[in-house]
This record gives structure tokens, sequence and C-alpha cells, in this order.
């Protein structure tokens, strides 16, 4: 081996300790950075000099076994928080604070027919029924109209999360075609990309290919190399829907944020919109089947006393909140007969036991809800530090690696240097 030669390996082992240098200083530098995967250098013995080292390739450690385990993971914490926000807002709405929820509403307005029942023919009274039937009318409608803006808010929030979702999908794709030219020199890209496929996955519970080149939904990829392809929501009568916007047809088996904003929003706040409907039904028709048996203070037959056809528009008789002396709350029409607002009165156990089977059936749903946000928190996080235990920075583990480098840095320097005082000797023999 020629002096040179010595020459020749020392300065390999410089360079490429140097780069060892330089990426182990990257990890520690970017140890909080979210998404980010230690480098390591991969050196072998230099194919142009031999004995010397060259640095073959810079990996990410990267487990795609709990990557995508936590791909999923973030796209059930994503539609568990959704839901979970989501049940305790309808839950707010149906159950308000306790003196100003329905029950309490309801509770007044018969409470006040059970007074009158005893006193007919008070016109103070009278009008205290009249008042309180209509803050139980002005509730059902309060209450379906809070449900409706509730549904309504989730249309825009789809919108957003599309937007979103379209943004994560578009920066995955141009960090496939950025590292499709650059190669595994630019790591930084494909954390990049793997960072904008976790935050897809979040939305719409897609699943991305082992090596991060593409991500499929429903069996169809919406990410593939450097390629998108792009969807939007559409509305209809049915509901709203995730479509491809190149065939029109529905985007399947949405998870995520969206798909669960998606599932509130054509599933359970219109069946919960129903459930008061019902109720605001139920209640005037029972209501109204009395009162028409009843006789008012000038003798005419009762007549409906609410009118309704679904909980946004039940309203008292006008006629009657004009004139309370047309409610018809006497049996026969005789001075102190109150027995129809008596009769009316007793409802009050059976409308009450509808809605408190609701609000029961509801605290079930939130209470669920609730549970599954929490698992799925407590899940993630599992594998969060699972996922850094393999991917992360250990900054002990890095300093030890860099005083590696440095030490073999600085023994390369000396090769060199006493390489270079051995050719310098040999030139000054050769001239004397």
């Amino acid at each position: 081996m020629g002096t040179f030669t010595g020459l020749r390996i020392g300065l390999s082992s410089l360079q490429s300790q140097q780069a060892a240098i330089e990426v182990t200083s990257g990890n520690v530098a970017n140890v909080n950075t979210p998404g980010y995967h230690r480098r390591r250098v991969v050196m072998s013995e230099s194919p142009t000099t031999p004995g010397g080292v060259a640095v073959v390739d810079v990996t990410r450690i990267k487990s795609n076994y709990l990557y995508a385990r936590i791909e999923a993971a973030e796209a059930e914490k994503a539609a568990a928080q959704v839901s979970s926000e989501i049940m305790q807002q309808v839950e707010f709405i149906l159950g308000a604070t306790p003196d100003k929820s329905l029950s309490s509403i309801l509770d007044r307005f018969f409470n006040a027919l059970r007074e009158l029942s005893a006193k007919p023919e008070d016109p103070s009274l009278r009008t205290v029924v009249v008042e309180t039937g209509r803050d139980v009318a002005a509730a059902f409608n309060s209450l379906h109209s809070a449900l409706s803006e509730l549904q309504k808010s989730l249309g825009a929030q789809a919108d957003q999360l599309v937007e979103q979702a379209l943004k994560s999908a578009r920066t995955a794709a141009e960090a496939n075609a950025k590292a499709a030219q650059a190669g595994s020199k630019h790591p930084e890209l494909a954390d990049r990309r793997d960072q904008a496929l976790r935050e897809l996955a979040q939305v719409l519970g897609t699943k991305s290919s082992p090596d991060g080149s593409a991500a499929f939904i429903g069996g169809t990829s919406i990410v593939q190399d450097g390629w998108l392809r792009e969807f939007g929501l559409t509305y209809s009568a049915d509901g709203t829907q995730l479509i491809w916007l190149e065939s029109g047809e529905a985007v399947q088996n949405v998870k995520g944020s969206l798909g669960e904003t998606l599932r509130l929003r054509n599933e359970v706040l219109p069946a919960y919109i129903k459930q008061l409907d019902d109720l605001a039904l139920s209640f005037a028709n029972a209501v109204n089947e009395l009162h028409k048996q009843g006789i008012d203070l000038d003798g005419n037959a009762g007549s409906e006393l609410f009118f309704a056809s679904t909980a946004a528009d039940i309203r008292i008789n006008p006629d009657i909140a004009s004139s309370p002396r047309k409610l018809a709350v006497s049996e026969s029409g005789a001075p102190g007969d109150g027995g129809i607002a008596r009769r009316i009165a007793d409802l009050a156990d059976t409308v009450g036991e509808q809605y408190r089977t609701m609000l029961g059936r509801l605290g079930a749903e939130v209470r669920a809800s609730r549970e599954r946000a929490e698992l799925a928190e407590t899940s993630l996080q599992t594998l969060t530090v699972q996922e850094q235990s393999v991917s992360g920075v250990s900054l002990d583990e890095e300093l030890s690696n860099l005083i590696q480098f440095q030490r073999a840095y600085e023994a390369a320097a000396r090769i060199v240097s006493i390489s270079n005082e051995l050719a310098l000797t040999i030139l000054r023999m050769a001239e004397s």
C-alpha cells in the first residue's frame, strides 16, 4: 500500500465521518419536530479506494407495521373526538339547564292546567295556561331550530375537512414526485409525505402503502406516486356524500373525522330531530283530543289548542291565545267543572316519560361516545410511544454516536496528517 493510498483512505474516512456527524446533528436538532424520523448513515467499503470507506445511503428509521396501526388509530381518534363533541352539544341542546329545559316548561304548563281545573272560571289562571302553552310551543320551536343549525354547521365542517384532506393529499403527491427525482438522499421529503398521509388518514381513514407511495380508501387509490384523485362533496335530499369528481361515484368506506361528521349530519341529527317532531306531535294530538271534548265559558265546544306538523311549527291556537275564555276545560259546562283541564294535566306522566326516554337514549350515546374518545386517545398514545422508541430521536444515543464519529474523524485526520508528512519526506528525499 503506497503513501498516497493511505492519504486517499484517510480522506474517504474524513468525508464519511463528516457526513455521519452532520446526520447525527440533524437528528439532535429535530428531536422535537413532529413527524421526524431519525436518520442513520449507511457506510460501506469504498469501491474506488481499496481500504477506504464511503457513505452509500442515509436511511430513515421507520416501522411500517407501527405506522399502519397509527394511521388507523389516528382515524379512530379523530372520528371519536367529533362524535363526542357533537353528542355533547346535542345533550346540551335537549337537556339545557334544569329551569329552561323542555321538561320544566312542560311541567309548568300541566301545573297551570291543574290549578285551572280547581278554578275553571278564573281569568288569570286561564291566561297563565295560554302563556305556558306559548312557552311549550316556543321551546319546541327553539329546540328544532338549534338541532337544525347544528346539522347545518356539520355541513360547513365537512366542507372544511374536504379542503384539509385535499391539501394533505396534494402535499403527499408532490412529495412523492420530488422524492422520485431526488432519491433517498432527501429523507425529509419522505417525512413530509408521511406526515401528510397521516393527516389524510385522520380526515378520511385512508390506508397507505408500506413505502408511502400510495394511499387508499375503500380499495380505491386516492394518491399514487405523484398523482391525486380529486374528490368533493355533493348534497341531496338523501344527505351529504363524498364523491369522486371524475366519475361522480360515491367514495366508499369513508372514516376519520369526515366520515363521522357525515354520519352525524346524515343519520344521527335527523334521527333526533324526528324524535323531537314525534314528541311535539304526540303532545299536541293528545292535548287537542281532550280539548275538543271540552266546553268553553261561552258554552261552545272546544277546538284544537295547538296547531302542529313538526316541532318547528307547533303553535298555540291564535283564537284561544287572544281569548282565553275559549279554553274548553269543562266536561259538562257546569260552573266549577274543570274536568278536561284535569284530564289534560294528567297527560304529564305520559309526555314526560316519552321525553325522558329520548333523553335516556341520548345520555347513553353521549357516554358511549365519550368512552370511545378516551379509549382512542389512550390507544394512540400507546402506539406513539412505541413508534418513538423505534423512529424517534434519543438524545443519549445521538450524543454517544456523535462522540464516536468525532473520534473517528480525529483519527482519520491523523491518518491524513501522517500520510501527508510521509509524502513530503519522500519528495524531499527524491529532490536531494
